[in-house]
């Protein structure tokens, strides 16, 4: 049975559509985003893990006579967890939950020395703009930056026409043509974190919101596994609010 990419992906909408249902009465507001903004960041991550095996599995049943698309029951498997088809029920073995938390303790742990240990040159009081996921071959041509800058200097977007002080996630090793206002890093944020000047006190208080994050976060998981498909976006929740509530 043959059948197009229009109709995989509107078979995989209803699937995500059925999640969010399924996740609406069990996700509560935890560490400062409310229920309603995880839902819809699952729903992302949903769609990041499940959309290609989706499109395998349909592919496979493609080549038999019966209906392509998976019935209801089946569930689609992923190193991450599992989506069980017409219920939008998530599941998350042990192994699966313990690769999640062990990513978000590294990430976590990685936030907490950088918050500990600023760097003590160049560091800038200037509010910065992160930019993250446009990647290297997008950025240099012939290991120069210059197009890229120009663009952010002309282009349509506000933040990138206007900022003054940019950290922008690249591979490490590259050097900016306007080495005052563009940096690059593998860590742009963690690149903020230690080198932006907001004192002892300021430090104090994201060290205090990031250790009360990571209590929240052991309480959610432990209440509702799922959650932990967004361990990358909690471990740096704490640093990423209250940089911006200080004006960096």
């Amino acid at each position: 049975m043959e059948v197009n990419s229009n109709h995989i992906n509107l078979a995989f909408d209803k699937e995500i559509n059925n999640s969010k249902t399924w996740f609406q009465d069990k996700v509560l507001d935890v560490c400062g985003h409310t229920s309603k903004i995880l839902v819809e960041r699952l729903m992302q991550r949903l769609v990041e893990i499940f959309l290609y095996p989706y499109f395998l599995k349909v592919s496979s049943l493609s080549e038999e006579p019966q209906d392509c698309f998976p019935a209801t029951g089946i569930k689609i498997n992923d190193r991450c967890a599992s989506l069980e088809i017409g219920t939008g029920r998530v599941a998350i073995n042990t192994r699966q939950f313990l690769r999640h938390l062990v990513d978000f303790l590294l990430r976590w742990a990685f936030c907490f020395f950088g918050i500990l240990f600023p760097k003590g040159s160049n560091k800038t009081s200037t509010p910065a703009v992160l930019v993250f996921g446009v990647g290297d071959e997008a950025i240099f041509f012939d290991s120069n930056d210059d197009r890229f800058v120009n663009y952010c200097r002309s282009g349509p977007i506000d933040p990138l026409r206007n900022g003054k002080k940019f950290f922008i996630e690249a591979s490490s090793g590259h050097v900016s043509s306007v080495p005052s206002n563009f940096e690059y890093s593998k860590y742009p944020l963690i690149q903020l974190l230690r080198k932006t000047t907001i004192g002892v006190f300021g430090r104090f208080k994201i060290l205090i919101k990031h250790i009360k994050l990571f209590w929240e976060y052991l309480v959610a998981v432990v209440r509702l596994p799922q959650l932990s498909l967004l361990g990358k976006d909690f471990a740096y929740n704490g640093i990423i609010s209250e940089l911006d509530e200080q004006g960096v």
